[in-house]
């Protein structure tokens, strides 16, 4: 099982040590987010599951994961709650899927829990 948090690259460029401040107190963040998330796991599966932080456009880093870990058999997505929008990588991937160098599809299932359950909701479908 893997977590990916996505590091989105922010345009920040008048000084450097500004935006490298900023980078370092995102990648703190994600670390914090994805520790949190891997302990919710563990507790409801018995397992730990491997954390990885990228930088970059969401969609083509999820695409490199999942050409790098061929392990993966199932991906499961949070939508976007509220505006009727499920977010901008659902959307794309329901439009084109996900793409290997070779411009192949992977296939691979892709599960989308709407943005709107609560986490009791979210227990109660397994």
């Amino acid at each position: 099982m893997t977590l990916l948090y996505v590091l989105v690259p922010t345009d920040f460029e008048h000084w450097q040590s500004v935006k490298e401040v900023m980078e370092d107190e995102a990648r703190e963040q994600a670390e914090e987010i994805l520790q949190d998330l891997a302990k919710d796991v563990q507790t409801d599966s018995g397992s730990m599951p491997e954390l990885v932080i990228r930088q970059g456009q969401t969609k083509e880093q999820l695409e490199e994961l999942l050409k790098e870990d061929r392990d993966i058999k199932i991906l499961v997505l949070g939508a976007a709650s509220g505006s009727g929008n499920p977010g901008p990588l659902v959307s794309s991937i329901a439009k084109g899927g996900f793409m290997d160098n070779s411009g192949e599809n992977i296939s691979i299932p892709v599960t989308i829990v709407p943005g709107h359950l609560s986490r009791a909701e979210i227990d109660a479908l397994t």
